[in-house]
């Protein structure tokens, strides 16, 4: 009878981990939207960059689909929190930027009026946005538009420019960078601008800033020392703690979803590198091992993957990035995109069912 019941209680416990979504030898089920050229036309603007459109694929590159064809120079998608739409910036010139919507699918897209770097709050009724340089908010039909800073009253302004960056999980509060007197620095605000909260004041760019999943932490990068190093503080801007302190550059920090880890980009080794720490700042290890140029790093869903943009610094001139992603545990490296045009990594969906 023993046996039986050890049995038994092995089986539940095998058939647990092996049905854990986050196991890191289980494939997710997500989807990674990101720009690319490779139907376009090739035109590139000074300002916009290339010109591309929204499409989504698997996490190992495969089922990519073109969600958008509207010929204009798109950029910054995101999925809502359901998985259920995108927001992107589209743009015709850098005068000309709107804000657009469409269903996961493609379908149904719907330009809500000019704007950039659109966010969506977590219940999805709301997106934040910046339009000519100061931080904006309306429903997610484009409705109901409010302005919550008048720090800039133009895009030329010297008064400051304001870039909204991330809702809090509760949605009460908005982070955001601000540039004034050519400083930027961090701040807060309630979702109605009211209580707006300087952050940093150090000499030097602070920014690259994100809340931590508890919003009790806010990551971020900062030149204050001459050089671009990671910090992260309490998020009143409290605490702060450096945790990087190499003499090149350390930039492009991301948390996990848990919390306890923290990816960024540094130039340590003479190369631009993928590297992992936990999120007090020890164990600092390298990931990546490529002679390219790399941005846009950021966790999957379940922490066991990294996605980034890289152009091989090889093939300057052929101006072409790729989306690779790297498996933590494993370490392989895979070119996802497998050189189609020039492709941006923006983000993941939630973990599908």
């Amino acid at each position: 009878m023993r046996l039986k019941i050890f049995f038994l209680i092995l089986f539940v416990i095998l058939y647990s981990c092996s049905s854990n979504p986050t196991d890191p030898g289980k494939e997710i089920n997500c989807k990674i939207i990101f720009i690319s050229d490779r139907d376009s036309d090739g035109l590139i603007n000074i300002e916009m960059g290339t010109k591309g459109d929204v499409y989504s694929m698997l996490i190992d590159g495969s089922n990519i689909t073109r969600l958008t064809n509207n010929n204009r120079y798109n950029a910054w998608p995101l999925y809502s929190s359901d998985g259920e739409y995108i927001v992107f910036r589209s743009a015709e010139d850098w005068l000309l930027s709107n804000i657009h919507i469409i269903n996961a699918d493609g379908s149904n897209e719907i330009d809500l009026g000019s704007g950039d770097y659109p966010k969506f709050s977590h219940d999805n009724s709301k997106i934040l946005y910046q339009s000519g340089g100061v931080i904006g908010l309306m429903n997610m039909d484009g409705s109901d538009k409010v302005l919550l800073t008048d720090w800039a009253d133009s895009i030329y302004s010297s008064i400051g420019q304001d870039y909204p960056v991330q809702f809090s999980s509760d949605d009460s509060t908005i982070l955001f960078q601000s540039r004034i007197d050519n400083n930027t620095d961090i701040y807060t605000m309630s979702i109605d601008g009211t209580n707006i909260q300087r952050l940093t004041s150090d000499a030097g760019y602070d920014g690259n800033c994100s809340f931590s999943n508890d919003d009790s932490k806010i990551l971020f990068s900062s030149y204050r020392s001459g050089v671009s190093q990671i910090y992260i503080m309490d998020s009143d801007g409290k605490n702060k703690i450096q945790l990087t302190t190499t003499e090149a550059y350390n930039d492009n920090a991301g948390f996990s979803q848990d919390v306890n880890k923290i990816v960024f980009i540094s130039n340590r080794d003479g190369t631009p590198e993928i590297y992992l720490m936990n999120s007090d700042g020890s164990n600092q290890i390298r990931l990546s091992y490529t002679n390219s140029i790399k941005d846009n790093v950021l966790f999957s869903p379940d922490g066991n993957y990294i996605l980034y943009s890289a152009k091989e610094k090889n093939n300057l001139n052929e101006n072409k990035y790729n989306i690779y992603s790297i498996n933590i545990k494993s370490g392989e490296t895979v070119n996802i995109t497998n050189d189609e045009g020039n492709n941006f990594v923006s983000s993941f969906s939630p973990i599908l069912e």
